[in-house]
């Protein structure tokens, strides 16, 4: 998929989500176009995660629509790589990198046929993509937090996903493994893939996204980045604890007292 591509990638049309009785997810409308990166921000329990699920096809809208590509979520996962978060995933399990990254060929090879001559070739590039290829025979467990999601970053390119849904991807990384994981996001946006995140880090927001969509059970804001960090729209997505953008471009966090 070239760059520049002005296709629609994610179309949310106002969607309720819940579980069993209590809503999460309040007529959400959303649309993210190809080739392009949107940030998801607002506070514990606003709906973030539950947004994902619901993109990835895990969960089921009570109403509306949401349409990948053009297509039901349960239609287009081939199109599509979900990172979840940390705690998700069973990093102990016995597998080194490599392996990890050649799990990307099964959304796009039958179960019975074998992987190609090439596929190792493939992920080892997919791998060289991602700055990782030297720790390609390590295990998945004695690599770092932001080599790890570089490995599953390196899944979704072998997988040739278009659209890469990242949860808190950054979460208990130093700054220099975020800056280096938010580098490669920005390469996978070169080359023209959609990429949506979560995140608590609005410091990243204006270098690394295109847009921003603010959420508290329903949609406060969207728009770029200089739009959706205003203090007014702040104050509305994260309350009484609200980050505020200094005059260096920073966000800090405030008490704020009505």
């Amino acid at each position: 998929m070239a760059g520049g591509d002005t296709r629609t990638c994610v179309e949310v049309k106002d969607v309720t989500v819940g579980y069993e009785d209590r809503i999460v997810l309040d007529r959400i409308s959303w649309t993210v176009p190809a080739g392009t990166s949107a940030a998801i921000i607002g506070p514990n329990g606003g709906g973030k995660s539950t947004l994902l699920r619901t993109l990835v096809g895990r969960l089921r809208p009570m109403t509306g629509t949401v349409r990948i590509f053009g297509r039901p979520p349960q239609e287009a996962r081939h199109l599509l790589a979900y990172l979840p978060q940390f705690e998700e995933i069973d990093w102990q399990f016995p597998i080194r990198a490599i392996d990890v990254v050649m799990q990307g060929l099964l959304a796009r090879t039958p179960w019975w046929r074998p992987p190609g001559k090439g596929a190792l070739d493939q992920a080892m590039a997919a791998l060289e993509r991602v700055r990782l290829a030297s720790e390609a025979q390590r295990p998945v467990g004695a690599l770092s937090g932001g080599q790890r999601q570089r490995v599953l970053l390196a899944r979704a390119l072998l997988q040739d996903a278009q659209l890469i849904l990242l949860d808190e991807p950054a979460t208990g990384l130093d700054a220099p493994a975020q800056h280096e994981l938010l580098d490669v996001v920005d390469d996978l946006k070169r080359d023209g893939r959609t990429v949506i995140a979560t995140t608590h880090d609005l410091n990243c927001l204006t270098d690394h996204f295109d847009t921003v969509l603010c959420l508290r059970g329903k949609v406060i804001c969207q728009g770029p980045p200089e739009e959706a960090l205003k203090p007014e729209q702040l104050l509305a997505v994260f309350g009484r604890h609200v980050p505020l953008v200094t005059a260096e471009g920073r966000v800090t966090i405030f008490e704020h007292h009505r």
